[in-house]
């Protein structure tokens, strides 16, 4: 697998969430991942290169 393509992740949240802050932060636990705090939205970077849809 290759490295996280960190800034397609970003760009994916800017669309999702116009006007908002996008920040990177260092893992989480899968309760604080499932269940973060108001406001606030996790997403997961997949490797660079690998399937899915475009």
């Amino acid at each position: 697998m290759g490295a996280a393509d960190l800034d397609r992740t970003a760009a994916m949240m800017r669309r999702l969430h116009p006007g908002r802050e996008i920040g990177q932060c260092e893992g989480s636990s899968l309760r604080d991942g499932v269940y973060p705090p108001e406001g606030t939205a996790y997403a997961a970077a997949r490797p660079a290169g690998r399937g899915g849809h475009r």
